[in-house]
């Protein structure tokens, strides 16, 4: 392997991505999994944020996840494919606590499983999030809206949200993420 391809982060887009989730798709096994993989690829969550999720911290009808991290809480936009996957799996899981039952390390297993299966070289839940940072910039997001969006709190990111009040950054985080779902 040269250095450059070491070097370059994960990512898994496109092809790779559709293939992923025609696989797990159409494996009821898999379910949770395609589920996981469609709310990532669409959102950005981290894989740890999206199994802590509670019913309670959708909010369906507006959209937004609210996420809570040591570093304080924040709005996750979510569109159309992300809304139908959550009503499905509310559906299955009427008295479920949690959006996700199973464990972030299972589900990391099954992924590193399937794109072994499949043959796709980056495997991880961060690559198909470094996926969805790759969509949001080629489709005209500001850096700001995307740091916004992942929980980043990069130094760039916070100067130039420091004028805008939360519920403007989230508006702006909501318009980008829009984009690509």
């Amino acid at each position: 392997m040269s250095d450059a391809a070491r070097k370059r982060p994960p990512v898994i887009i496109g092809a790779d991505l559709n293939t992923l989730l025609v696989h797990t798709g159409n494996a009821p096994k898999m379910r949770d999994l395609h589920d996981a993989i469609t709310i990532v690829a669409n959102t950005g969550l981290r894989l740890r944020e999206l199994t802590q999720l509670r019913w309670s911290d959708v909010n369906l009808e507006h959209r937004w996840f609210l996420i809570r991290a040591m570093s304080g809480e924040r709005r996750v936009p979510f569109g159309a494919h992300t809304l139908r996957t959550l009503a499905s799996r509310r559906e299955r899981h009427r008295d479920a606590e949690f959006v996700f039952i199973t464990s972030h390390t299972s589900l990391s297993h099954q992924l590193r499983r399937a794109c072994d299966q499949l043959g796709i070289n980056d495997r991880g839940f961060h690559a198909i999030r470094n996926g969805m940072v790759s969509r949001l910039v080629v489709t005209g997001a500001s850096i700001a809206s995307v740091c916004y969006i992942l929980g980043r709190s990069d130094a760039w990111s916070e100067s130039s949200h420091g004028l805008l009040s939360e519920e403007a950054r989230f508006r702006l985080a909501t318009c980008d993420q829009a984009r690509i779902e």
